[in-house]
């Protein structure tokens, strides 16, 4: 069995950017929620880019993540393509020598990488006028609101996939590296309906994608597809008496031999709710904090559960 250690999610309060259609401000702004949580850092920033890290102490604290603009087209992975205006994100679960993060060149030199996807909008033309981020000690996410539309993108990155045992993942415990990403595009309503929406990974150089670094040959970085869930009518995960419940799901590899690669780690399916809606118990302990397609309706939610 796995024996990857139990998460504790955290959720910062919104920031909203100086300049909401400036990618500059926007990654500033991200820089300081990053910097409210307890569980990831800052690690290092300029003009474009920072590079985020676990906290000291962390289980994992090699993994870099990188959230960037104007990044060299070279170093976008397909099927995304070059925008200036978009926020990109890529993981190094080695970590390694930052060189040059929007350079043609791989920024960790030999050590793996995986290159940029999209995970913000079109900021000079659709404003993210707040931001937050959702994290534990070895995954980090981070949202970007577009208060016109209420619309949410962003990403999920870290060891954020657990194998069914130790030895289907990396090291001791085992663990998955990867990303998830919405895309330029907003986080659909209802991702739960499709495997090929959010935490899936979709044919477009707009829409949402999933990957990991596949423990088997664990230099290949690997576009991943979920389990199907068609949710009956709303509100579908909450009992008569009104509790909530969340329910686990499994990825796969999209292309053959289409293996299970483990289940998204304490991150579950729920439905409905809204974008930062918290779950709390009979005594106010934060149970689960939800990520969500709108601020303002119930839709499809994605429910990081505290054990």
């Amino acid at each position: 069995m796995s024996t990857a250690p139990t998460l504790t999610w955290e959720m910062t309060n919104l920031r909203n950017p100086a300049l909401p259609n400036d990618p500059q401000s926007v990654l500033d702004t991200l820089a300081l929620s990053v910097g409210d949580s307890s569980t990831w850092v800052v690690n290092a920033f300029a003009a474009g880019y920072i590079e985020l890290a676990p906290a000291p102490g962390s289980a994992t604290p090699n993994i870099r993540v990188l959230v960037a603009f104007g990044v060299d087209a070279a170093q976008i992975t397909a099927p995304h393509n070059s925008n200036p205006n978009i926020l990109y994100v890529g993981i190094a679960p080695d970590g390694g020598t930052l060189t040059n993060p929007l350079g043609a060149a791989n920024p960790y030199g030999a050590a793996r990488w995986s290159g940029y996807w999209k995970c913000s909008q079109i900021i000079n033309t659709t404003a993210v006028d707040s931001c937050f981020v959702l994290c534990a000690d070895e995954v980090v996410s981070f949202w970007f609101y577009d208060a016109a539309a209420d619309e949410w993108r962003g990403a999920v990155v870290g060891a954020f996939i657990d194998p069914p045992e130790d030895s289907d993942g990396e090291g001791t415990p085992g663990r998955v590296y990867g990303m998830a990403v919405t895309g330029s595009n907003a986080l659909n309503q209802t991702f739960w309906s499709s495997n090929s929406s959010f935490l899936s990974s979709a044919p477009s150089n707009s829409g949402s994608l999933t990957g990991c670094f596949n423990p088997p040959t664990p230099t290949v970085w690997q576009r991943l597809d979920r389990m199907v869930c068609t949710a009956l009518t709303p509100p579908r995960m909450e009992t008569a008496g009104g509790s909530h419940m969340s329910f686990p799901w499994f990825a796969f590899q999209e292309s053959a031999p289409n293996n299970l690669i483990g289940v998204y780690r304490q991150m579950r399916i729920a439905t409905d709710s809204r974008m930062r809606t918290v779950i709390q118990d009979s005594g106010g302990t934060d149970q689960s904090f939800h990520a969500a397609g709108k601020s303002t309706a119930d839709s499809d939610a994605l429910s990081f559960d505290n054990g």
